[in-house]
């Protein structure tokens, strides 16, 4: 029972890690494996709780990098790529006896709400004093926005922050609509939810407001499908509406949007992150064109890319060693077809888990991952993987919006 303990203990550590200290979550997990080895339930239920669709794809895909090694050239490369990916291999073989704690599991849930408050607070509260000493209103966006306990600078990328907090905000936003909170849990949720939806804008992620906007959507068609409430949800999008562009204009967000705008109306390549992507898209494209069935390999995309920039004069990108910003053409440019389809097969396990238990949060998680996937490599580090296998596992073992929080 102590073991048991120190374990669920490890484990809203590592949550808490996803916005303090990353870095070390791989030190967590690997203890709360050890710890489950010793739990004689585990051997009990292995084969039961493991013997599912998800789990046997995200061990799948795993092993695809892994079979990619034998004809990648850059062996080095191909190994750091595994020990990113590596959560694919091992989350699979313990999280789902872990997450058959339903107790625990919405535990979790919670301990996600109050780390991703606390990271607000904290880096709202950096940002102020920032402030304070530069007059600089750029302390409050981007990249300049965030914190780190155990090295300077922000631990998380705005893209990726943009993501967790999406997830936060529609599994707050679901609580509200579907358990029709009461008293101090009512408004201590909608407090939540104003300052997720203001740090999103502050993070300036692009495909982050993007998300949100689909978000929001997806949140007020099911509160209409619960209510029937039409002229509210109306109402809610309009005053999200009449929000954003007032933030949007009054923030670094607008050069931002007015960059992509004229990247992808204009045929000239002035330096920009929308310019930047169909441009490397392009590259990965005539890559996948020339490495169909296995693609090049795990270790050898990156170098392929830069090759690729080389001959297309793309000096800023062989510099800063780009990557495909695209999950998809990532993955079919660096494992071929067998890698892309078994991807592709994991996002369809999970909508339609989503859609077979009635888990809307599941549905709202993939959807969102899938497009965020679309613009940017969020399998290619260390924080976009754990955090995609480990609540596409949480999320698949349990609905934590059946419960009340």
């Amino acid at each position: 029972m102590q073991l048991t303990q120190i374990r669920n203990s490890l484990l809203s550590l590592f949550v808490l890690a996803f916005f303090f200290f990353p870095h070390i979550q791989t030190l967590i997990v690997s203890i709360c494996f050890v710890l489950v080895l010793f739990d004689k339930r585990f051997y009990s239920s292995f084969r039961r709780l493991n013997n599912n669709r998800l789990t046997i794809s995200l061990v799948l895909y795993f092993l695809i990098i892994a079979w990619s090694l034998i004809y990648t050239n850059n062996m080095e490369s191909g190994l750091r790529s595994i020990e990113t990916k590596f959560s694919f291999f091992v989350f699979p073989f313990f999280l789902p006896f872990i997450f058959s704690d339903k107790d625990l599991a919405n535990k979790t849930m919670k301990i996600f709400w109050i780390a991703g408050m606390a990271y607000i607070i904290v880096s709202l509260a950096d940002a102020t004093i920032s402030f304070l000493s530069n007059h600089s209103v750029s302390s409050f966006f981007y990249s300049e926005l965030g914190v780190g306990f155990l090295k300077e600078g922000s631990f998380i990328h705005p893209t990726y922050a943009s993501f967790f907090y999406n997830i936060l905000f529609a599994y707050l936003a679901l609580q509200w609509i579907q358990n029709s909170l009461k008293g101090k849990h009512k408004w201590l949720v909608l407090l939540s939810l104003v300052f997720i939806l203001i740090f999103i804008f502050m993070l300036s992620s692009k495909f982050g407001v993007l998300a949100l906007i689909i978000n929001i959507l997806l949140l007020l068609w099911n509160y209409v499908k619960k209510t029937n409430q039409v002229m509210r949800a109306a109402v809610v999008l309009v005053l999200f509406s009449i929000l954003s562009v007032i933030i949007v204009s009054q923030s670094p967000l607008k050069k931002r949007f007015e960059s992509a705008y004229s990247a992808m109306t204009t045929s000239t390549h002035h330096p920009s992150s929308t310019q930047t992507r169909l441009d490397v898209w392009s590259v990965t494209s005539s890559i996948i064109s020339e490495n169909p069935i296995l693609g090049v390999g795990a270790g050898d995309i990156r170098d392929e890319l830069i090759s690729k920039y080389q001959e297309n004069n793309f000096e800023l990108y062989v510099e800063r060693k780009y990557d495909s910003h695209q999950e998809f053409l990532q993955t079919f440019a660096s494992l071929g077809l067998p890698g892309i389809v078994v991807l592709l097969i994991v996002f369809l396990l999970l909508w339609k888990r989503s859609v077979a238990s009635k888990n809307y949060l599941l549905f709202i998680f993939t959807t969102l991952f899938f497009v965020f996937g679309m613009v940017e490599s969020m399998l290619e580090r260390q924080a976009g993987v754990v955090f995609f296998v480990f609540f596409s596992l949480l999320l698949y073992s349990f609905n934590p919006i059946s419960k009340k929080i």
